[in-house]
């Protein structure tokens, strides 16, 4: 027997850790692990919803998403919904590569007046707190409020469609809160439209009932509630099926199926709302005492008190065509042009409310989106920046100072006299009036990881990715939270009453208030018959 010489067997351990480094081809691989994914869903219902998956061994940029409504029809597929079946559970599903994960959220069931808030329960009964005698005591009406499919909120009181079709309304008698005489009775109902004093119900037939208040504006005795939304006869014979309705303080307006607009309320307001302009309507806008209407044709037109509405021959030429989109302010109008460009008019010589956009014109260009609040206008360009214009001492207040930190801004959020923009990086920049949220520098240490940012009238409160919540702005009315921070954690909504409170939504549906006792930012009257408010359905 031969043997191999000795240099030959000194080779061999040599060859057997390269084998062993090289992988020996009949030896099984090294299995890959799966990808996974982990949903978690933020924002309260009617607003916008985002998705944000966790995902490992898988590229998160390959993520896709799917969400549906409950009859499985899609909606979207991106990470941000805006909702638009706030009434109905809604499905993400988040996948990336084989994996896969999904979740429902529950209907929404927080409805807010402008200073109480309403809840829906699973049994179909409401609870309500806030401002007694603006909707924040139902006591009166709990009997009857049984079966519940629907609420509605005008800005003091509530009405609530019940499984019957009929409606039970709480609240200022005068914005709303009593229904015994609408135009007709409240009975096929298949939905309530509020506005600012009053409220629209959509019949299964078509035909509309209306109920609640106006301010007439030129009463020689200062402002009162004494217009009636109670159709006449003769109005009430032109409304039927009515898309959306739209009203100021002292008139409203509905625009129909067909592109027709019917207008009623203080005569004053209502004078020049020529039938023969309101047609091919696709858009109806109003503010505090005028409208303006969108056409087919791109068109504008426009009538009420004039403090707000009448553009000057000028701008009037160039509201004849090419508009796009219908914003307005406190006394102002913003038209949004298909080439980018925006016009703006309103404020008849009062103070300025975002009607004069000369100062900023060369700037207003490729906007795709248009903010306003009530003295100021802020327009959303394409590449990510923030035009903003109206009252300088107020409405646009610092704005100068932070205009170069206006970049890559994904969302803008106003108070009544400021505004909050939320940029991509997850940071937030404010400017307006600082006494009702322009200034930030509360926020300053924790200003980042913000998914989306909410507003009632005087304050901020922002949703950040950990759960947790920041607030600025006036303290008494929402924006300081210190006394209940301990219990702002794993917050996946946010609501708000406009006159001063907010309500957070946690992932177990617990729920926290804070802001003004008189506007629901105190829900200690209910706390012993609502421990939840369900975010995510669980059946």
């Amino acid at each position: 027997m031969k043997h191999a010489p000795s240099a030959t067997w000194a080779l061999l351990p040599l060859v057997a850790a390269l084998t062993a480094c090289m992988g020996n081809s009949d030896a099984p691989p090294t299995p890959v692990p799966p990808p996974t994914v982990k949903l978690d869903v933020f924002g309260a219902r009617g607003d916008v919803l985002i998705a944000v998956p966790t995902v490992a061994n898988c590229s998160p940029t390959a993520t896709q998403y799917s969400w549906k409504d409950a009859q499985g029809r899609t909606l979207g597929q991106a990470d941000r919904l805006t909702d638009t079946v706030p009434d109905e559970p809604v499905t993400i599903t988040a996948t990336c590569g084989t994996a896969s994960d999904t979740r429902t959220l529950d209907r929404r069931r927080v409805f807010a007046s402008a200073a109480a808030f309403a809840v829906l329960k699973a049994d179909g009964t409401v609870e309500a707190w806030g401002h007694p005698i603006w909707g924040g005591d139902a006591s009166n009406v709990a009997s009857k409020l049984i079966g519940v499919r629907q609420i509605a909120g005008s800005e003091r009181a509530f009405a609530a469609v019940l499984a019957d079709d009929t409606v039970v309304t709480w609240g200022s008698s005068l914005a709303g809160g009593r229904s015994d005489a609408p135009t007709a009775p409240l009975t096929g109902v298949a939905d309530v439209l509020p506005g600012e004093l009053a409220f629209l119900a959509r019949k299964k037939d078509g035909t509309v009932a209306s109920w609640g208040s106006g301010r007439i504006l030129f009463d020689g005795e200062g402002a009162t509630f004494s217009v009636p939304t109670v159709l006449t006869e003769d109005v009430a014979a032109q409304l039927t099926n009515v898309s959306s309705w739209a009203s100021n303080d002292s008139a409203f307006a509905a625009l129909k199926q067909d592109g027709s607009v019917v207008a009623w309320g203080d005569p004053d307001v209502i004078f020049d709302a020529d039938p023969a302009q309101l047609h091919d309507v696709v858009q109806l806008q109003a503010n505090r005492t005028d409208f303006a209407v969108l056409r087919k044709d791109g068109s504008v037109f426009t009538w009420g008190a004039g403090f707000g509405g009448y553009p000057g021959e000028d701008t009037a030429k160039l509201l004849q065509s090419g508009v796009k989109t219908l914003y307005s302010s406190g006394l102002a109008f913003a038209a949004l042009k298909t080439d980018g460009s925006v016009v703006a008019w309103g404020g008849d010589g009062f103070s300025d409310y975002g009607n004069d956009a000369s100062a900023v014109a060369a700037e207003l260009s490729k906007v795709s989106r248009v903010y306003g609040n009530h003295v100021a206008f802020a327009a959303h360009k394409t590449d990510g920046s923030v035009v903003s214009w109206g009252e300088p001492y107020r409405g646009i207040a610092g704005y100068t100072a932070i205009k170069s930190k206006l970049v890559q801004v994904r969302d803008v959020v106003a108070t009544e006299t400021a505004f909050a923009a939320l940029r991509r990086d997850g940071t937030v920049v404010a400017w307006g009036d600082p006494e009702n949220g322009g200034d930030a520098s509360a926020i300053a240490n924790s200003n980042f990881g913000v998914l989306a940012v909410y507003a009632n009238h005087r304050a901020f409160a922002a949703l950040r990715l950990d759960g947790s919540v920041l607030t600025w702005g006036a303290a008494a009315d929402g924006g300081d939270s210190s006394s209940v921070a301990s219990q702002l954690k794993g917050v996946r909504a946010i609501y708000r009453s406009a006159f001063g409170g907010f309500l957070a939504q946690r992932q177990d549906g617990s729920f926290v208030t804070w802001g003004g006792k008189h506007a629901g930012g105190d829900s200690s009257a209910v706390a012993a018959r609502l421990t939840r408010i369900p975010y995510f359905k669980t059946n």
